[in-house]
């Protein structure tokens, strides 16, 4: 197959399934999709921010005129009433953020650019040697360039219900493909880090930043290239069955999907009622089930103890095993008071893992270093469990 374009949604469709990528970004077969609120209200939170945004507006201005600029955007996009209180409640929830940042008189960054659609090309030499090239689109919301060290910020609202954190941000396609997109756009700048943000709307404190290095935007680049070539070795006749098979334009062609369908899989469920009531029978087995579970474990548990194993073998092949865990919990305001803010808001996520690169580390001072140690509480717990072998 060979596309046109590349694209994070075009990279994850493929992923998903060769045949329903094959469909719509090269045979360019199109679905009515109709829209829908979710994205309408979407479209319209994105366009008024870029216009306040775009506008050059870095001082306070009061949230009037956001809340005006999108009642007047809302009948573009087709929005009732109720969403755009919904767009109103979250775009002042952003302005209040927005304020806090930029009336900072050590203002922490510049914007550079607002709701941009830009390529960049994607050169290898294909399987057989030849060199090929394709365009890699994106569109940014937002880029900042940080002032204490020249790194490039991007940032994506999201108006979504889910809630993404640091590590699915950091493993999110369309979050690597932007943060290889920048590195390649500022190139010449040499940023020392390139940074992400998905500012998730509808969550005080949703904004949730990841940074990659630049040995991280080599490994997404290296792998950008090896999929493009396997990409364009394959003949697009793989169907994989997954959740988006009911939006897939060839659903009612599709063998596996109808196969899935027939076997009462997930599937089969097309009226939300219906689904709703599987999920509550599901439900109240699996709560049944985990009680008697936890009763169980709990005199496994006790078996163990009295006898003084950490490990029981049947010849049946069950083998029952009590596990130390060790434990470290977080305590994040004493993180931040030990490390300050600025280091706290470059890291965005302070887990253990960055805690332990910090202590390893030459970036804190040593009083810096017990404080942080004093953050962390370490314990030992245990766990049970029967399992075949």
């Amino acid at each position: 197959m060979e596309p046109k374009t590349l694209s994070a949604s075009g990279l994850q469709t493929y992923m998903d399934c060769p045949a329903r990528f094959k469909a719509e970004y090269i045979d360019r077969i199109r679905i009515s999709s109709g829209g829908g609120s979710a994205g309408d209200l979407g479209s319209l939170i994105h366009e008024t921010l870029e216009w306040f945004v775009d506008q050059g507006r870095f001082i306070t201005t009061g949230s009037k005129p956001l809340g005006d600029k999108c009642r007047e955007l809302a009948p573009k996009y087709g929005v009732d009433a109720t969403q755009i209180k919904v767009a109103v409640k979250m775009i002042f929830a952003w302005y209040d953020r927005w304020t806090l940042m930029v009336d900072d008189p050590n203002k922490p960054f510049e914007v550079l650019m607002a709701e941009v659609k830009e390529t960049f090309p994607l050169k290898v030499k294909d399987s057989s040697g030849q060199p090929r090239e394709v365009p890699v689109t994106y569109i940014w919301d937002r880029v900042d360039r940080m002032m204490n060290d020249g790194s490039i910020r991007v940032v994506d609202y999201k108006s979504w219900m889910k809630y993404l954190s640091a590590d699915e941000v950091y493993t999110s396609l369309q979050v690597r493909l932007y943060a290889l997109a920048a590195a390649i756009r500022y190139k010449d700048d040499g940023p020392p880090f390139i940074w992400v943000q998905l500012d998730q709307l509808r969550y005080d404190g949703g904004a949730v930043t990841v940074r990659f290095t630049r040995d991280d935007i080599r490994d997404i680049y290296n792998w950008l290239k090896a999929t493009y070539v396997q990409l364009l070795d394959d003949d697009g006749t793989q169907e994989n069955v997954g959740n988006g098979c009911r939006f897939c334009v060839r659903s009612t062609s599709c063998a596996s999907f109808q196969r899935a369908v027939s076997a009462g899989t997930i599937m089969s469920y097309t009226d939300p009622e219906d689904a709703a009531r599987k999920v509550a029978e599901i439900n109240s087995i699996t709560g049944a089930l985990m009680d008697t579970k936890a009763q169980l474990l709990a005199y496994l548990e006790t078996y163990l103890e009295e006898r003084g194993y950490l490990e029981e073998r049947w010849e049946s092949g069950i083998t029952l095993k009590i596990t130390p865990k060790r434990n470290r919990t977080v305590n994040h305001q004493a993180v931040v008071d030990a490390v300050g803010q600025e280091i706290a808001s470059r890291y965005g996520k302070l887990g253990v893992t960055v805690i332990d690169e910090l202590l390893a580390g030459d970036e804190l001072s040593d009083e810096q270093k017990a404080a942080l140690r004093k953050a962390v509480d370490e314990g030992v717990t245990t766990s049970v469990n029967a399992v075949f072998k």
